[in-house]
């Protein structure tokens, strides 16, 4: 999947110069092309490097990624169309990208043109992650007369006069090395897990320094008996976001792009993951391969640039628990409560105007049901739910008792007893509604 909207295309542009040095403007100084380059290759060069240490990298708004079944034949090249609408993103060597209209392509068509990669990949199994994943790319267009010599060839009579930003949409089997992305997520968990103290802190600043330093790749948990005082957050917080900056995010950079980096392994991978595709593939004999079903779409690994505006408003509101971000914290100063799920659902799963949260049915048995909700965790520690729920009078059961019964891993169960005398009826149970509340406490 690519477009490039210029009129004319003649090529991918040659290697820039060198974005370290600009051009020294002197009287007399003759300018040619080398020049010309040189200085765009510099301010060019500012710009990328302001977006890859200042921002980061991946979506900045849209592209957004759906499946559809088209509804033809298995074997149609259209089955499964992958759709990505409008949007930009940032790449990791900080390229401004811009997909300016809705992209699609085809999985069944993309797994036939590389049979030979996707059984590699796939071996004795069946079940595949296929990448989708966007890079930038640039195009010559606008071509002019340029002088030369006579009796030249018609190629040589024009020359391209412009380039135009450009992008490349396409699957991947391997998805990009994003180690940076990976490394701040853990990192921000490895400091969310310190525990408060109840008194003193564990470790003095020099110490905690020294625990930060010693941080790598892949640590999610901090060592077992530190513990931070609430006086001391904010000084050891500044502490580890020091350190973050000058030891430890080169160790997850993960580009040879820009300043300084240069030869650093592993080398820039510049495309940027937007979703992983996961499926079973089929083989059928004589034929090229298929996906089985409609792929299951996956993102939590995509790099998202959050603008700082909506971070100050974070910052401002005070309710993170709220946000789409949350900020680096060495521990919540107090426990948070925010609802997580609520609406009016009968007991067959039919719903009586808007669900809050992804609020559903589970499952209905003798005089119990359960319900579950998008994001839902059963609750351990410092994570706890609280419900509210009421059941509705039916002809048969004018007087509905209903009592929290347990949490289970796939939601919380509820005990529906008519009268408050033995447990109802299934069917019973499905001719309720019920309205429920659930709100989330997190330490």
């Amino acid at each position: 999947m690519s477009c490039c909207f210029a009129p004319e295309s003649a090529g991918v542009q040659a290697q820039a110069a060198d974005p370290g040095l600009h051009v020294n403007y002197v009287r007399g100084l003759v300018l040619d092309v080398d020049d010309f380059t040189q200085e765009f290759a510099y301010h060019d060069g500012r710009d990328r490097w302001l977006v890859r240490d200042a921002l980061g990298f991946g979506t900045l708004r849209g592209l957004r990624v759906t499946v559809a079944d088209s509804l033809g034949l298995p074997d149609d090249p259209d089955k499964w169309k992958v759709t990505v609408a409008a949007g930009t993103a940032a790449d990791p060597c900080g390229r401004l990208v811009c997909v300016p209209r809705d992209q699609c392509g085809g999985v069944n068509a993309w797994l036939a043109g590389h049979g030979d990669a996707v059984a590699a990949k796939l071996g004795a199994g069946t079940q595949l992650d296929l990448h989708v994943v966007l890079s930038y790319a640039d195009c010559l267009t606008a071509s002019v007369p340029v002088p030369g010599e006579p009796c030249r060839s018609e190629d040589t009579l024009k020359s391209p006069s412009r380039v135009a930003d450009d992008f490349v949409l396409d699957f991947a089997l391997d998805a990009p090395l994003h180690t940076e992305s990976a490394g701040q997520r853990e990192f921000a968990q490895w400091l969310r897990s310190i525990p408060t103290a109840g008194g003193d802190s564990s470790h003095d600043r020099a110490a905690f320094a020294g625990l930060v330093e010693a941080w790598k790749p892949g640590d999610t948990e901090p060592p077992a008996g530190l513990e931070v005082a609430p006086a001391d957050r904010a000084d050891y917080l500044r502490d580890a976001l020091r350190i973050w900056a000058t030891v430890l995010r080169p160790l997850v950079y993960g580009r040879d792009c820009g300043c300084g980096v240069a030869g650093t392994p592993p080398p820039c991978d510049p495309r940027v993951l937007l979703a992983t595709l996961r499926f079973e593939v089929e083989r059928p004999q004589g034929k090229p391969m298929r996906a089985k079903a409609l792929p299951a779409i996956d993102e939590t690994l995509r790099p998202v640039i959050t603008p700082a505006r909506l971070l100050a408003e974070c910052l401002v509101r005070g309710d993170m628990s709220a946000a789409a971000v949350r900020a680096p914290a060495l521990a919540p100063a107090a426990p948070v409560l925010r609802p997580v799920a609520a609406g009016k659902l009968a007991g067959d799963g039919s719903a009586d105007g808007p669900v809050f949260g992804g609020l559903r049915v589970v499952d209905v048995g003798a005089g119990t049901i359960t319900f579950g909700f998008d994001g839902y965790e059963l609750p351990a520690g410092q994570h706890q739910y609280i419900v509210k729920s009421l059941a509705v009078s039916t002809a048969a059961d004018p007087s509905p008792v209903l009592r929290f019964l347990e949490y289970t891993a796939d939601g919380f169960v509820l005990r529906v007893n008519p009268g408050a005398k033995a447990g109802s009826a299934k069917a019973a149970v499905k001719e309720h509604a019920f309205v429920l509340q659930v709100d989330e406490i997190r330490a």
